[in-house]
């Protein structure tokens, strides 16, 4: 049996996530809400978890940078008259829909890869 599929006896299925004795190994283990995962600690020790497991730093940086290079995208080939026109040379533009949603979902990334990376790199300073 794999040991992430051993039966629990502490905590059970309703219980919250969290630090509990694994009664077996005798040290405390993290339980998901549904099954015990590979993380342990000594009782009483505050364990460690990489920001790897979580969501790190790359993928928050790789996000933003995405959403830059949305936003420049959206911007080169905004549909605007001199694009359709072709009077600026380009003869590729976007649609007003699409040019809508590119915008939206760059700006999201953006947003969102930034708040990621200030969570890390607080959390980094804090604990």
């Amino acid at each position: 049996m794999d040991e992430q599929d051993r039966p629990a006896t502490v905590p059970g299925p309703d219980d919250p996530r969290g630090w509990y004795t694994d009664p077996e190994l005798g040290t405390e283990r993290w339980w998901n809400g549904t099954q015990w995962t590979q993380h342990h600690r000594q009782p009483g020790t505050r364990a460690t978890i990489t920001v790897w497991q979580f969501g790190g730093i790359w993928p928050a940086g790789i996000a933003a940078v995405l959403g830059v290079i949305g936003i420049w995208f959206a911007q080169t080939y905004r549909p605007t008259a001199a694009n359709q026109l072709g009077l600026n040379g380009n003869t590729f533009y976007l649609k007003p829909g699409t040019y809508d949603v590119i915008m939206v979902a760059a700006i999201a990334l953006v947003i969102g890869g930034v708040i990621r990376l200030a969570m890390i790199l607080s959390s980094r300073r804090n604990g």
